[in-house]
């Protein structure tokens, strides 16, 4: 039990992060690797049950630390949205030289569902990424917050993601 909570609160450390990382937070590096015109692409697991499929698209509309997302969520419950849901957001690249480490990070929104939690309210949504090195394998979560421009606070869920985004090679 003690293990979920570390976990949840490294999620929602990861989320709080991000919604910092887009409000304009940046050194002015750019990620050395991922700055390549190839598309990183994969899909990673949700929570473990279910699946989402990642496509990064380098030099989304600010710049060369910036993607064009596509995430399409596969089968399963996913409470707050429809399986099958397609989301386009763009992506801010961070890089963390002293833990050589990359954050993919971005913020969305999605319609109110009436069967979800939220009700009538309609979605936020905070991605959240890291990458240590080089290495293909990410971590990370999407975060769910009841209405519309909320990115902070007690968020309504969490899905953890996790799976490889392998990098272009150079």
């Amino acid at each position: 039990m003690r293990r979920q909570s570390a976990v949840f609160a490294w999620c929602a450390s990861v989320a709080s992060i991000a919604s910092i990382a887009l409000v304009g937070c940046s050194n002015d590096e750019t990620p050395p690797v991922d700055a390549g015109s190839n598309v990183v692409a994969g899909t990673l697991a949700v929570d473990i049950r279910q699946t989402v499929d990642v496509a990064l698209t380098p030099g989304g509309e600010s710049g060369a630390s910036t993607f064009d997302a596509v995430l399409a969520f596969g089968d399963g419950d996913f409470q707050y949205f429809d399986a099958q849901t397609t989301f386009h957001a763009t992506v801010t690249a961070e890089t963390f030289p002293e833990a050589q480490a990359t954050m993919y990070a971005a913020t969305f929104s999605a319609p109110a569902r009436a069967s979800s939690p939220c009700a009538d309210q309609p979605l936020s949504l905070a991605l959240s990424l890291v990458r240590r090195g080089n290495n293909a394998r990410v971590g990370g979560g999407l975060t769910v917050y009841c209405g519309e421009g909320k990115t902070s606070g007690v968020p309504a869920r969490v899905f953890r993601l996790t799976g490889d985004l392998p990098l272009p090679t150079p």
